[in-house]
């Protein structure tokens, strides 16, 4: 249980963007004006060491770019 904790804090403890990750996520979204998420059942959170939000936000019109 503790160590179940400590992983979920881990997880949930906000990390600021790396320098680069503003450049990628602006070629990423260079001409996106809409994003289809048709065939994505929820949300969905990928994470990595190089991993950074690309969108945010609530789902359907209140979402973020």
């Amino acid at each position: 249980m503790k160590l179940r904790s400590i992983a979920l804090a881990l997880l949930l403890f906000p990390v600021a963007d790396s320098p680069a990750s503003d450049a990628d996520r602006s070629a990423l979204l260079d001409g996106v004006k809409e994003i289809n998420t048709g065939g994505v059942p929820g949300g969905l959170c990928v994470y990595g060491p190089q991993a950074f939000p690309v969108i945010a936000g609530k789902e359907g019109k209140d979402g973020m770019l």
